[in-house]
């Protein structure tokens, strides 16, 4: 038997995905863990294996279900009753956090270009004191390095300050111009705090590249949309010419020319592609 099936502990990491489907694992580090050192552990209740099933959001919280087992793989399984459920609770969006290395000292974290869809942004935090100022890359003279510029009316100075514990705080400014109004503009967004932490920010926007951000202000398209529209198109043409294939008698078509129209087919969704990689 291999070891595995002797000895072994169980423990869940972060991942995270843009669309549901391609998923990342940025910190290679336990995030619910049985066993110390781990944060996520308890000395009073070991658990070499964790495994979470169930996650379930109330109110501010998140609440992670979890099953366990009080020895490792393999022995686990043969012992009898040895498991238990365990349930850890964290902040709304508390996965991750950044905090203020010095707490004398004021933070600054900016994002990168947001396509903005219109409405509030909403940041969850928990601070001494803190402002959002607005920038935008928007230009007419092209900007494709993204090089973002102040919003008159949205700077840190016309934030009115925040300071506290939220899972839901609002900027506002002092002119009373609101987020809303920048709607179908690039938007990047600069917070400064002191003696704090920072969770997440949240808002209808489309996060962006730089170069695609040119690509946007030129076109007013999203690479993505325009790559599924010529996946979409491959998918039509390759079901049509199959059908196409299917009615005719056999040997209407020589091998050689099924080859040449499935080439000259690749050949034009290449140059599409390339050409949307181009502008992007």
């Amino acid at each position: 038997m291999g070891a595995k099936f002797n000895s072994g502990t169980m423990k869940a990491q972060l991942a995270y995905s843009h669309n549901g489907t391609n998923w990342f694992r940025s910190l290679r580090e336990s995030f619910i863990s049985g066993t110390m050192p781990d944060k996520s552990a308890k000395e009073n209740y070991p658990a070499p294996m964790v495994w979470p099933s169930c996650i379930r959001v109330d109110g501010d919280s998140i609440y992670i279900y979890a099953c366990a087992a009080l020895l490792e793989h393999g022995p686990a399984f043969g012992a009898g009753a040895n498991g238990r459920i365990h349930i850890y609770k964290l902040r709304r969006d508390g996965f991750i956090r950044l905090e203020s290395e010095d707490p004398t000292q004021e933070s600054m974290v900016a994002t990168r270009e947001n396509v903005w869809h219109g409405g509030n942004l909403h940041v969850n935090l928990n601070v001494q004191n803190a402002t959002v100022a607005v920038y935008t890359s928007d230009r007419d003279n092209g900007n494709i390095l993204g090089i973002c510029e102040p919003i008159e009316g949205y700077g840190h100075e016309d934030c009115i300050p925040f300071q506290g514990d939220s899972c839901d705080w609002i900027p506002t400014y002092k002119s009373g111009k609101t987020l809303d109004k920048l709607q179908g503009r690039i938007l990047a967004f600069e917070i400064k705090f002191q003696n704090g932490e920072l969770y997440a920010l949240s808002g209808n926007m489309t996060p962006i590249f730089n170069v695609e951000g040119e690509r946007y202000r030129t076109f007013h398209v999203f690479a993505e949309t325009e790559r599924r529209s010529v996946e979409s198109c491959e998918c039509r043409c390759r079901k049509r010419a199959l059908r196409s294939y299917d009615m005719l008698p056999l040997g209407a078509f020589e091998h050689s020319e099924i080859q040449e129209y499935f080439f000259l087919f690749h050949l034009f969704r290449f140059f599409r592609i390339c050409t949307l990689d181009i502008l992007r």
